[in-house]
């Protein structure tokens, strides 16, 4: 009730929650202080989420505006588990056309591709490489920064040797970027 309070203190027009625990607190705090327009951005699947978790989404869907899904597995997860709604969802891709003009004209330059977040199955880790692994025979000025922790550490670190991308500066838990000032989970 704290946020709802001064969310209509403030009198925000717009809300913008990122992630699925902010979509629940966000939601019901703008509905409660009214606010007009409430966003939520979702980077994650629901699939591995508990029947309570697939409920409070559910609920907080029916108050939020627009639905933005970083990608279609998102969307395509959140209608499996019956907490999509088509006329409030938005797919955005990550990334760029590696085929296309941006591509091309990035590769005079020295490109660093970083991902920040859990090292675990559904932030989709082992696509990442595998395309790493194809955007290198075109772009070989390309280095990947992998920051992050999680049960997968290993089995990346393993298949980061196996496609033989070791050598494009591949880091797991970057010396680059504290650790100590990552969140332990993306």
């Amino acid at each position: 009730f704290r946020l709802a309070s001064r969310l209509k203190k403030s009198k925000a027009t717009i809300v913008h929650a990122h992630g699925f625990f902010c979509q629940v607190i966000g939601a019901m705090s703008c509905a409660l202080a009214k606010t007009p327009i409430r966003i939520v951005h979702l980077h994650t699947t629901l699939d591995h989420f508990n029947r309570r978790d697939v409920l409070r989404s559910w609920i907080a869907n029916h108050f939020i505006d627009k639905i933005i899904y970083i990608g279609k597995a998102g969307y395509e997860s959140s209608h499996r588990v019956g907490c999509g709604n088509k006329d409030k969802s938005i797919i955005v891709h990550n990334g760029i056309d590696a085929c296309g003009q941006q591509a091309q004209s990035a590769s005079s330059q020295k490109n660093i591709i970083m991902i920040t977040a859990s090292l675990t199955t559904h932030k989709g880790h082992h696509y990442l490489l595998r395309a790493i692994k194809q955007l290198v025979n075109s772009f070989p000025d390309v280095n990947l920064w992998i920051v992050g922790d999680g049960p997968l550490r290993e089995v990346l670190e393993q298949e980061v040797k196996d496609l033989g991308i070791d050598r494009k500066s591949t880091r797991l838990n970057s010396s680059h970027i504290p650790l100590s000032r990552m969140p332990s989970s993306a």
